[in-house]
């Protein structure tokens, strides 16, 4: 509260954020550099990360559901 200005209430929450058009992701240490990969390479010209990507399986993101 930097900005000495009242917040919406739930703000910073996953619910807020979603309704926002925000995603978010809560990913397990130990897959976090090859899901770093994959979200990198989806803004690359060229697949440069995509050795990385295949030779760690990545799994498939659960569905988004609001509590």
């Amino acid at each position: 509260q930097t900005l000495r200005e009242k917040l919406p209430e739930g703000f910073q929450t996953a619910e807020y954020l979603l309704q926002h058009g925000f995603v978010d992701a809560i990913v397990p240490r130990t897959q976090l550099k090859a899901t770093l990969a994959q979200l990198i390479s989806l803004h690359q010209p060229l697949p440069t990360t995509q050795h990385l990507a295949e030779s760690t399986k990545i799994p498939a993101p659960s569905p988004i559901g609001v509590v």
